[in-house]
């Protein structure tokens, strides 16, 4: 599914830190959206991980 890669890809870079939260802030919303089954690209603990340090609250 294409559409999982980008929160994949969101999620490693947050991993290794190679991402701001200000810069993640900016796709974590367009990763979930964009993802055609995004509970099965991440975990929900992920998910709420990548929401909160992009600023939302989850």
């Amino acid at each position: 599914m294409p559409g999982d890669d980008m929160p994949v890809l969101l999620n490693a870079l947050h991993r290794h830190r190679l991402i701001t939260d200000h810069t993640l802030s900016g796709f974590v919303g367009l990763a979930w959206s964009h993802a055609e089954r995004p509970d099965l690209a991440l975990s929900r603990g992920r998910w709420r991980t990548l929401v909160t340090a992009a600023g939302h609250r989850a």
